[in-house]
């Protein structure tokens, strides 16, 4: 049988060995939640860009901006990089940029794309199309 003499520090080395390792797991929890609120920063700054663009007076300018500006509200992101695509009848704003670093060693890259169509203004005559029953006579109150 055993002594106790021969398990002294056992458990000492046993919590060096084993300790490393738990943290190592909770940084990498912490980590993940520090990408996942960065993540949701790049998503409602690409909104903003969106929401800036699609007026019939904004540009791929004002969507950069307001991108930019929202992005900068928070630092959970940082190496900010916006691009915005207007074309045809829809704006794609997407938003890239880094998560803060609590494990050394690893670039953790957050990206976020958000497309809206564009707003514009439909004159009356031709708001309808001939297959939607539009007669071209619009008769209000009081017309006949």
């Amino acid at each position: 049988m055993r002594s106790r003499r021969d398990e002294a520090g056992v458990t000492a080395t046993e919590l060096a060995v084993v300790m490393p390792a738990v943290l190592l797991l909770i940084m990498l929890v912490v980590q993940y939640g520090l990408w996942a609120h960065a993540r949701q920063v790049a998503t409602a700054a690409a909104q903003a860009g969106v929401d800036a663009a699609r007026v019939p007076t904004g540009t791929e300018a004002d969507a950069s901006a307001a991108a930019h500006a929202a992005a900068a509200g928070s630092a959970a992101l940082s190496e900010v990089v916006v691009s915005v695509h207007t074309g045809g009848d829809s704006v794609t704003v997407r938003v890239d940029g880094v998560a803060p670093r609590l494990v050394p060693g690893i670039a953790w890259h957050v990206a976020a794309a958000t497309e809206a169509p564009l707003e514009r203004f439909v004159p009356a005559n031709q708001r309808f199309s001939n297959s939607e029953g539009s007669s071209g006579s619009n008769s209000g109150p009081g017309g006949s």
